[in-house]
């Protein structure tokens, strides 16, 4: 899942896999989110220059 975090478009991929992420009470969509508030935000404002690429 933490891949889709860095892909360079991101939106098309997340797209084709939104079906898993919504199931199950959106569990998938929540651990999404969460690694993104954990890679891009600083304080209170998401910053996608801080991407890592590993």
């Amino acid at each position: 899942m933490e891949a889709l975090l860095t892909l360079g478009n991101a939106q098309t991929a997340i797209e084709n896999v939104w079906d898993d992420l919504a199931a199950d009470d959106h569990r998938r969509l929540v651990t999404l989110l969460r690694l993104a508030d954990l890679r891009y935000v600083t304080s209170t404002v998401a910053d996608p220059s801080r991407s890592r690429r590993w």
